[in-house]
């Protein structure tokens, strides 16, 4: 209704690259693998301090993370158990 939404995954060298497309006047939420919040950055910058992040959570296994319209791309460094599992 308000556009696409992509998303594209990989994984290199113990880090997971995730690049999501949100359309315009919408909201999305990220998975990623991982518990620790400081493991994570979108384009280079900590979570705390990228644009467009609306809120972060720490799930059991994971960091849940709330977006507005636009594009990101996030890097989570992954160790060596959580790095196993994607393998």
């Amino acid at each position: 209704m308000y556009g696409r939404i992509e998303s594209k995954w990989t994984f290199e060298n113990g880090a997971l690259q995730l690049n999501v497309t949100i359309p315009a006047n919408s909201e999305g939420i990220a998975h990623l693998p991982t518990r620790e919040i400081e493991a994570i950055t979108e384009s280079g910058h900590s979570l705390a301090q990228a644009e467009g992040i609306r809120e972060i959570r720490q799930d059991t296994n994971r960091v849940v993370v709330t977006v507005g319209s636009g594009s990101y791309d996030f890097q989570v460094n992954l160790n060596q158990k959580q790095a196993a599992v994607l393998e």
